[in-house]
């Protein structure tokens, strides 16, 4: 009885390490990705991806009334032109993500809403957090809502950007993904 009692003891202190250091791991992972993703990248979809950005509008403007596909269009095409550069700078209180050199998003990464101004003085609600290992940001306005969700390559050198546009003037979301390349200095 003795020795079960003491294997069993054994065997539950070894679970209860072994949890302790699957939560440590996973508190590093969460520090860790982050830093995984901060630099500098450069758009890299080149003719390709502006054609399949223009597909996804294109389909989304043509199930709208055809008097206002050409409203709609346009402003789609405005709002959705490709970033030419993304950076991310990991900071002690989170990420600041800057993009074409505009002004810079400043998130914790758990998701809590800020205020962002963009460079034509539109106020967003924006929010930064992991979910998987995937950097989602979230902009949202009176109008509708962008999420950007950003997947780092497992070699570092190449990011994915899967963007969803949605509004209640839209019929269905936009879905579009543009391609990055890590800048090398």
């Amino acid at each position: 009885m003795a020795t079960w009692l003491g294997a069993r003891s054994w065997i539950c202190m070894s679970l209860v390490a072994a949890g302790l250091s699957t939560a440590w791991v996973h508190a590093e992972d969460a520090v860790a990705e982050p830093a995984r993703l901060a630099g500098s990248y450069v758009y890299s979809g080149g003719e390709k991806g502006e054609e399949a950005l223009r597909q996804a509008i294109a389909t989304v403007v043509g199930q709208m009334n055809f008097l206002i596909r050409g409203i709609a269009s346009g402003r789609l095409q405005n709002t959705n032109q490709p970033y030419r550069t993304v950076q991310f700078v990991v900071t002690p209180d989170g990420l600041e993500f800057t993009r074409d050199g505009g002004n810079p998003v400043k998130t914790d990464l758990k998701g809590t809403p800020a205020d962002w101004t963009r460079e034509d003085k539109k106020v967003y609600k924006v929010s930064q957090q992991w979910q998987d290992g995937v950097l989602v940001q979230r902009f949202e306005a009176s109008d509708g809502s962008r999420t950007n969700r950003y997947r780092l390559a497992a070699d570092g050198a190449a990011l994915t950007m899967d963007v969803t546009v949605e509004s209640p003037k839209l019929p269905t979301p936009l879905r579009y993904s543009l391609e990055f390349r890590r800048k090398v200095r």
